[in-house]
């Protein structure tokens, strides 16, 4: 009788063989650790009743870079998810700042709606903008002070232009105008005020900011060569009265000796 022949191995052992075996050096390995980044601390945002860390909006863009370092600090599964952010959000409002959310409706769905949708919620909360009338005069008012860079001035125009509740403030070429006026009117160099004051070209918030940095850095750069100026100078004063001074000494050493300098 013949025998029967051999079934073939099930597909598990006929895959087992040293290839089989051997797994990738990279899978064999541990990965290496991750570094960890230091994790700012934050501030709670209310402690107590007028004890507030600033502007709710400044004070949510502390509270996100917060966040960023805890997720950098976790493993790829256990990065922070919405529910996560909440808690640590509400957490971080302080004792007040949690008694005065506390009673919102908002509060009390916060776990069914998203971290961003609820730090909207917070700012409308804890962020009182003032009349019209009183933003208005803040910007209008508003002057370059000593030592504020072009830059920093247009960021605070721009800040304080959000509550001012134009008409136009849907057209952002409206809101440039306003912005520009202010930087050419009220900005600390002069110079640069009455070159634009002449000028009779249609220029956009873009050209003007383009026009005070480059007045801005021709006259840092002039400071900077003046005091390199006056350094040498008063280098070479110190030079010429050093020098004065040991001639007066030898003249009057040889007037004592009674002999006559060469």
């Amino acid at each position: 009788m013949a025998d029967a022949p051999a079934a073939d191995p099930p597909a598990a052992i006929q895959q087992q063989g040293p290839a089989a075996d051997q797994q990738p050096a990279a899978a064999q390995q541990p990965a290496a650790p991750r570094s960890r980044i230091p994790v700012p601390h934050v501030n709670p945002f209310c402690q107590a009743i007028g004890e507030t860390s600033g502007d709710i909006r400044h004070w949510l863009l502390t509270f996100d870079a917060y966040l960023d370092c805890v997720n950098r600090n976790q493993v790829q599964n256990a990065r922070l998810q919405d529910l996560d952010k909440i808690a640590l959000l509400i957490s971080h409002l302080g004792q007040e700042g949690l008694r005065s959310f506390g009673g919102t409706p908002e509060y009390a769905a916060r776990n069914a709606g998203t971290y961003d949708a609820l730090k909207q919620h917070v700012i409308t909360h804890f962020r009182r903008a003032p009349s019209r009338f009183k933003a208005r005069h803040d910007f209008y008012t508003r002057r370059q002070e000593p030592g504020e860079s072009i830059k920093d001035f247009v960021t605070a125009l721009r800040a304080l232009v959000v509550d001012c509740a134009f008409e136009e403030v849907q057209q952002p070429r409206v809101i440039d105008d306003h912005i520009m006026t202010q930087l050419v009117c009220h900005t600390s160099d002069e110079m640069a005020k009455k070159e634009l004051f002449a000028s009779r070209q249609q220029m956009t918030l873009q050209d003007v900011i383009a026009h005070l940095s480059a007045s801005e850095a021709a006259s840092l750069d002039t400071k900077a060569l003046q005091s390199r100026s006056k350094r040498r100078n008063g280098s070479r004063i110190l030079q010429t009265e050093t020098s004065s001074s040991g001639t007066a000494c030898r003249f009057h050493q040889t007037e004592s000796s009674g002999t006559t300098l060469p």
